[in-house]
């Protein structure tokens, strides 16, 4: 039984005390640690002032609520043995709830940069959105958009070691410049070895591209005059169709340092 806090309201909604053991948490939000140590400030606040800013909910299609914002408050008040909350209850679908939660998982700063990109592929996904759809909804440009996603393109490992490191969004995204994992991770060892600003890093990342490109690069065949021998044929046979059309054409060959020189003359307006 919902229990309805007298004379308190928001936004012209009315304020619910539920107990925490009906609300699940949102399975939709971005993964991210919480370790109860961080949660200590919080939940020492709690105790001392109560829950200042309720949770918001919405009802799940199978009963109970589902958390849309107020998942450290929650987890806080769990910590304290705290029985019931504080809550807006929000009168929508689960799918609209899970559009709300990843919303409001996008403008927590306590994301880290995957986790953001994360939140919004789900956002994009659940709700059937374009890129333009989901700039819109997020207040922000597709640019933006494009740069998150591009992200999920990097290895659990690669994310791994980037977040441990400390290593910037743009470190990231200069990383994936380099499209073969192996000399992906090469790039990424040497940014954690020799820490360097951002523009040193795509220095350092352009440069290793090069070499790659330059690698690849069909190499010439050093094949001997030999090889060319079906070639200078076809000229002798074009020459001999030019004589028999009544064209005086001449063609000279010589050789050397390693070099076969083919001059073919041909007199203008004769």
């Amino acid at each position: 039984m919902i229990k309805m806090i007298k004379g308190h309201t928001t936004g012209g909604q009315r304020i619910a005390l539920i107990q925490c053991g009906e609300i699940a948490e949102n399975p939709l939000r971005p993964r991210r640690e919480m370790s109860q140590r961080s949660l200590l400030p919080l939940a020492d606040s709690i105790h001392r002032h109560g829950i200042l800013v309720p949770l918001t909910v919405c009802p799940a299609d199978q009963g109970g609520y589902t958390l849309v914002s107020g998942e450290r408050r929650l987890r806080a008040a769990r910590m304290l043995g705290i029985g019931e909350v504080p809550c807006i209850i929000l009168p929508h679908s689960d799918r609209v709830c899970a559009e709300f939660a990843l919303i409001e998982s996008l403008q927590n700063r306590e994301l880290n940069i995957f986790e953001q990109a994360e939140a919004i592929e789900r956002l994009i996904e659940i709700c059937g959105l374009g890129r333009e759809e989901a700039a819109e909804r997020l207040s922000c440009s597709q640019s933006y958009i494009a740069n998150k996603l591009r992200l999920l393109r990097l290895g659990s490992e690669e994310r791994e070691l980037i977040l441990r490191h400390g290593l910037s969004e743009r470190h990231a995204r200069a990383l994936l410049r380099i499209s073969a994992p192996d000399e992906r991770m090469s790039a990424l060892r040497e940014l954690i070895e020799h820490p360097m600003t951002v523009a040193a890093a795509e220095e350092m990342i352009e440069r290793r591209v090069g070499g790659m490109v330059e690698r690849s690069a069909p190499k010439p065949c050093g094949r001997s005059i030999r090889d060319v021998t079906p070639f200078m044929n076809t000229l002798e046979r074009a020459l001999r169709s030019l004589k028999l059309a009544g064209v005086r054409a001449e063609l000279e060959q010589s050789e050397s340092d390693g070099w076969s020189e083919i001059r073919i003359r041909i007199p203008v307006g004769k």
